[in-house]
């Protein structure tokens, strides 16, 4: 399996697990609303890693939103928002939000 086949078949089964996330009963409103537009995004044909890394910080400021009322995001949601964060899918932009994050750090 080359480069790109790989590539392809970790995009399908990410996508396939926001299906199954969209569908849970588990996954919160506000989630599934934020899954729903990654997915609407994608099948549109818009760049799948820019879609993830977007996906990634919608749930982070979901996942603060949410502890400063001391909730969580659901479970499974939580498990796949650690997965797509410690991926290789999000390392292109790592040197910008270290960047970023050294502005605040000041």
């Amino acid at each position: 399996m080359n480069k790109k086949e790989k590539r392809t078949a970790e995009e399908n089964d990410l996508l396939a697990r926001v299906y199954d996330l969209i569908l849970n009963t588990q996954t919160l409103d506000d989630e599934r609303s934020k899954l729903i537009e990654f997915k609407n995004a994608v099948e549109s044909g818009k760049d799948f890693e820019q879609q993830i890394m977007n996906l990634a910080e919608d749930l982070r400021q979901l996942a603060v939103y949410k502890f400063k009322d001391k909730e969580t995001l659901s479970q499974e949601v939580g498990k796949f928002y650690m997965d797509i964060s410690t991926t290789g899918l999000l390392k292109k932009n790592l040197g910008i939000g270290l960047t970023s994050l050294s502005f605040l750090a000041k």
